[in-house]
């Protein structure tokens, strides 16, 4: 049925019911102009897509503490941003998500009352001239794993994605736009002149992509202040991290992280050592040598909720750490009233079934290439290479991505190619994939120790094979 608009509009056309034999409703989205609009405009008028939806469950569905209603979007591109917001029957704001630097958008409904509810989502940022979405609406008895012990740890795993859109060229006079997105350039350089003067001269160039698909979120937090309300001068000499494990009885508890930086290129603050890039000849027989050919500066992120990889999976969660929630990795609040030497925090993360983004023409986000010759190569993109994230499982993940260069240009090619042309090495047979190794990168690397039981071999990976689809590697690229 339609339900009144909320933005005093005509009626909303509607999703349908979720119950008992509807837990899962979708939709396709309306298709946006590119022309902005503020948030909540009223009326719903342009730019502004408005649905209803109903929820008719009984009181046995929310028996868990965290059962509830997530209601979800999801857009091609991190380069357009749109606002999701729900409202009750009684035309009282339920929850809300906007930011940039984003590819979807959640609210959850905890324990939502039945009845009618209406969604609106609105144009916030674009880049493209044209914006569409899909979305999902679902019911989640419960988003705990299972624990056999009598409390567990919801702890991350970083999957990195393949690298991609790599470039040899092209680089735009200036960094990337702050919301991550690369600026239309198409002149010869590949380094900005802060990376020349630090001795770079032929920058290769890609987007990477860390995952979290762990069983809870990363959070790294540093003290920004110290208890005497002091201006940050020691965050700016000597910072550094430390990781809240959350567990399933709600406590959380806190162990050493690693190093963070003050990224002036970037104007905030980085967790150090997130991830290292590498680069390796690829042989005639199409076998990945394991000799490195040249190594990445360890790279820092600012980590936060830009690629929303789990949409549409039974795990999906709203984002935790989206801009605007963490503010682009600058420090959040004031000192607490009845705790002020807790000082000011910094606050940083990724939700679990999310992934943090950084595209190619992003300062420091680059191999130095200079004398490389023309080849097959393949760069590998391996997370926490320093092991300081306590995570799931011990032992770090990579990922890689086989590429041709050839002077200035740089192209994807099939992860079993031998040549430039894409071809397989003869030694193969119908053109599959050749066995290039694989196993985790450091897996008998033992973990920090920490204050915390370590984690539960079934709680790790319960979630894991609702997602397996998401996060399957193309053609061109492997993981391992």
């Amino acid at each position: 049925m339609a339900v009144s608009s909320v933005r005093g509009a005509a009626a909303a056309p509607s999703i349908g019911t979720v119950d008992e034999a509807h837990k899962v409703l979708t939709w396709n989205g309306a298709s946006f102009s590119g022309l902005l609009n503020p948030p909540l405009p009223a009326p719903c008028a342009y730019n502004c897509d408005q649905r209803s939806f109903s929820i008719n469950l009984p009181a046995s569905a929310w028996a868990a503490p965290d059962s509830g209603v997530l209601v979800s979007i999801h857009y091609p591109s991190v380069s357009d941003s749109l606002a999701l917001y729900v409202f009750d029957s009684a035309g009282n704001l339920a929850g809300s998500s906007f930011g940039i630097d984003t590819n979807g958008q959640a609210v959850f409904l905890a324990h939502p009352t039945g009845g009618d509810y209406q969604v609106v989502v609105t144009e916030t940022y674009a880049q493209d001239p044209t914006v569409s979405y899909v979305g999902d609406i679902r019911y989640q008895a419960t988003r705990m794993p299972p624990c056999a012990k009598a409390v567990c740890d919801l702890l991350p795993r970083l999957s990195p994605a393949p690298p991609a859109n790599f470039h040899l060229s092209g680089i735009p006079p200036i960094p990337s736009t702050e919301a991550g997105t690369p600026i239309a350039y198409s002149g010869p350089g590949s380094c900005y002149l802060d990376e020349l003067a630090a001795g770079a001269n032929r920058c290769l160039r890609f987007t990477q992509d860390i995952r979290n698909v762990g069983i809870g979120p990363l959070e790294l937090r540093f003290r920004l202040a110290g208890v005497d309300g002091a201006s940050p001068s020691t965050a700016m000499t000597n910072c550094q991290m430390e990781q809240v494990v959350y567990r399933t009885d709600g406590s959380t508890w806190t162990r050493p992280a690693g190093p963070c930086v003050y990224h002036l290129q970037h104007q905030h603050f980085h967790y150090q050592n997130m991830a290292l890039n590498t680069l390796h000849r690829v042989l005639p027989t199409g076998v990945t040598d394991p000799a490195t050919v040249r190594t990445s500066q360890k790279l820092g992120f600012c980590l936060e909720d830009v690629d929303n990889f789990a949409y549409g999976s039974p795990d999906n969660m709203a984002p935790g750490y989206a801009i605007p929630n963490n503010i682009r990795c600058q420090p959040t609040g004031l000192p607490s009233a009845t705790a002020p030497q807790d000082g000011i925090w910094e606050t940083m993360g990724i939700t679990k079934g999310w992934g943090d983004v950084y595209t190619w023409d992003l300062p420091s986000q680059f191999i130095e290439v200079t004398g490389v010759p023309d080849g097959v190569y393949e760069v590998v993109n391996e997370a926490n290479p320093d092991h300081g994230i306590l995570e799931t499982t011990s032992g770090s993940q990579a990922s890689a991505t086989r590429i041709c260069i050839q002077g200035s240009d740089v192209k994807e090619l099939p992860i079993y190619a031998a040549d430039c042309a894409g071809h397989a090495p003869v030694a193969a047979s119908g053109g599959g994939a050749t066995n290039i190794g694989g196993g985790v990168i450091g897996a008998s690397t033992a973990l920090p120790d920490t204050s915390g039981p370590g984690p539960d071999l079934a709680l790790a990976l319960w979630w894991l094979p609702a997602v397996g689809g998401v996060l399957a590697a193309g053609i061109r690229r492997k993981r391992f």
